[in-house]
């Protein structure tokens, strides 16, 4: 398709550009996937500014009519309203709390859809690489933006840029740096924990004393342990913070509060020490774990959890996207009380 340029025309050029594309469309003239000429060959071609060039591209880009990615270009990509929706999840990891996002988006996204997982691994590198190769393929980005706590929240928030604010829900993780995103599902993982256990405070006073367990390698274990330990402590209740389970420690009296990964080590440790003496969790022991799955309803007869609520997370973001109204909202965070408690 060539386009004409009349600088006669009291249209201003960029429109006339913008008028020729829409009309190219509406014609049959210009199909979906059609590649436009660059930026430079446009500019050069027609003898306008690349400024003319580019707020024509990025207007009809704006407006829903081209898309434009890295190594390929602007291209025609009109979509009508009963295309499926093209979503990504970007995600840190493939866990059992993921899997219940996205068992809860699923379940709650009346609409077509076509979801493409992708899992960055908490690899800043590859979590760019991941954004500027999706840029423009997707009508909405759920991301998780997890990240060890020495990557500065600025490396983050711009490579986030390169998503329109627009299309970008952030999952279980605010990022506050973040300004102009509008969209966020997320935990507070500075006072969801001590609010769900300071709700159940009753349960806690049977024990004696509290040990607070996280993993160095804990992203945000640093975080969580003292406001837990704050709560505790204006409770009148003893409380020790450790990042690593001594056998000394397994006491009658005792409360456990493991923040560590799922079921790890310190969990079968506990759990086999306490079983080794005899000990009855729930009652000479306690046990409380972060972050619920399905499995945790058949350890021990039930393993008590601080969580948020995972599928809930999911079926917030999928109300979102449908009704089309972004919004910052702080997801469910309970004590799930099992025998372990």
């Amino acid at each position: 398709m060539k386009f004409k340029i009349d600088r006669n025309s009291p249209v201003p050029l960029y429109r006339q550009i913008m008028d020729q594309v829409n009309g190219g469309v509406k014609s049959g003239a210009l199909h979906n996937g059609d590649l436009l000429p660059s930026l430079n060959e446009f500019a050069a071609a027609s003898g306008i500014s690349m400024e003319t060039a580019k707020k024509a591209y990025y207007e009809l880009k704006r407006n829903g009519i081209l898309s434009g990615r890295q190594g390929k270009g602007f291209y025609v990509d009109v979509r009508d309203g009963k295309a499926p929706k093209r979503i990504l999840m970007l995600l840190d990891k493939l866990s059992a709390p993921k899997l219940e996002i996205h068992k809860g988006f699923v379940e709650s996204f009346t609409s077509p859809c076509e979801i493409t997982i992708n899992i960055h691994n908490q690899n800043i590198g590859l979590f760019e690489k991941m954004v500027t190769d999706s840029e423009d393929a997707y009508d909405y980005y759920l991301v998780a933006a997890h990240f060890p706590l020495n990557i500065r929240r600025q490396t983050i928030v711009r490579i986030l840029r390169r998503i329109p604010a627009s299309r970008l829900i952030l999952i279980d993780y605010a990022l506050p740096e973040a300004k102009g995103c509008p969209g966020r599902v997320y935990q507070d993982f500075e006072h969801d924990a001590a609010e769900a256990i300071g709700a159940e405070i009753d349960l806690v006073r049977k024990y004696d004393r509290t040990i607070i367990i996280y993993s160095e390698n804990s992203l945000y274990g640093g975080v969580i342990a003292p406001g837990i330990r704050k709560l505790l402590l204006s409770n009148g209740l003893g409380c020790t913070v450790t990042n690593k389970y001594k056998a000394a420690q397994m006491t009658p009296g005792t409360l456990f509060i493991v923040l560590g990964s799922q079921l790890g080590n310190d969990h079968f440790t506990i759990l086999r020490e306490a079983s080794a003496k005899g000990y009855t969790l729930g009652k000479a022991i306690g046990l409380i774990s972060y972050n619920d799955e399905p499995v945790n309803e058949f350890i021990c007869g039930g393993l008590t959890c601080i969580s948020s609520d995972f599928e809930q997370m999911g079926r917030t973001a999928a109300e979102m996207i449908l009704s089309g109204q972004l919004r910052s909202v702080r997801n469910t965070f309970t004590m799930i009380k099992r025998s372990t408690l």
